[in-house]
């Protein structure tokens, strides 16, 4: 039987496996949130000085409205802090927490485990009908014709 490094994986596979890393590691009132602004802002938020929603918003691509409430959610979890400084009661800072930062190592760790065996390469190479890889593109996604070796 074939090990889950060696075989290959389709994007359905890939995605259902990240998924349950998701569902694992969040928590349950987050489990259903974008997981790219849920990590981005963690992310983001992470850095020792923290950031401000206002740049958070610029950076993420949201509204202010969203950013709000996934902020607020985030900080009732405990996964962020927010504060706000006295001269400017329109700012608010965010900062990842140490439950946040074991969040996303947990995440990370998690999903090391779907690790890519090859480098990727930016753009297949073309012969005739069928794509045969460059070298070392990844074939992640995309399922290789019977009889290529490559």
């Amino acid at each position: 039987m074939e090990s889950m490094a060696t075989k290959k994986q389709n994007g359905t596979e890939v995605f259902m496996r990240m998924w349950a890393a998701w569902e694992t590691v969040v928590p349950l009132e987050l489990v259903r949130q974008n997981p790219k602004l849920v990590i981005g802002t963690l992310e983001l938020s992470g850095r020792p000085e923290g950031i401000f929603q206002m740049e958070l918003k610029r950076k993420l691509g949201v509204n202010q409205p969203r950013l709000s409430k996934m902020t607020s959610k985030l900080r009732k979890a405990g996964l962020v802090k927010v504060s706000i400084p006295a001269g400017d009661r329109r700012k608010a800072l965010v900062r990842t927490s140490e439950v946040g930062k074991a969040l996303l190592a947990d995440f990370n760790s998690k999903l090391g485990g779907l690790g890519v065996a090859r480098s990727s390469s930016p753009h297949p190479r073309r012969l005739g009908k069928s794509i045969r890889d460059a070298a070392g593109q990844t074939t992640f996604f995309r399922e290789i014709p019977s009889g290529d070796s490559n």
